[in-house]
């Protein structure tokens, strides 16, 4: 029931918005991607100080994340704060990793494991494109720990590149 809440408010958000929020394209390394990830976003909601930008992807799973399906799926909903082309940037990221043997490596068993992680970074916009870099840590939520071999050796950073229109 969390995954699917979870997954849902990142999912809705990009499909009922009206034509004149922005969509974003990006290529991303690190973040929630875990490795690498292609992303699609859009602004949610617009203020004159801040917007929320949620952004939906499919990132490159590691192998120690022992997972049959090579894919995840990062999700991220953030609020950025600014009133021109530099923003600073907080929210939530999620990542989805199917098919994993992490939880019982001895077992043909399979499981989804879902990664939470808080986002803080800067974003800077021109009118076709942007970039931003972000801190975040990955907290696996789905198993009895917080820390696992995919959270200990992940890049704790995400850094992004990519066009908006």
């Amino acid at each position: 029931m969390l995954r699917l809440l979870t997954l849902s408010i990142f999912f809705i958000p990009l499909f009922c918005r009206s034509q004149e929020a922005k969509t974003y394209l990006s290529l991303e390394g690190g973040g929630s991607g875990i490795v690498a990830s292609a992303n699609v976003g859009k602004t949610v909601f617009t203020h004159k100080r801040f917007k929320v930008i949620s952004q939906l992807g499919l990132g490159w799973t590691p192998k120690l994340a022992q997972s049959n399906w090579p894919f995840n799926i990062p999700c991220q909903l953030t609020c950025n704060f600014g009133e021109s082309i530099f923003y600073i940037e907080a929210g939530v990221g999620s990542t989805f990793v199917f098919q994993s043997k992490l939880e019982n490596p001895d077992s043909e068993e399979l499981s989804t494991e879902l990664y939470l992680s808080p986002v803080f970074g800067f974003r800077h916009e021109s009118e076709r494109w942007f970039g931003r870099i972000y801190a975040c840590s990955l907290f696996n939520a789905t198993s009895q720990h917080l820390q696992d071999e995919v959270t200990e050796d992940f890049v704790k950073f995400g850094i992004a590149i990519g066009t908006r229109f």
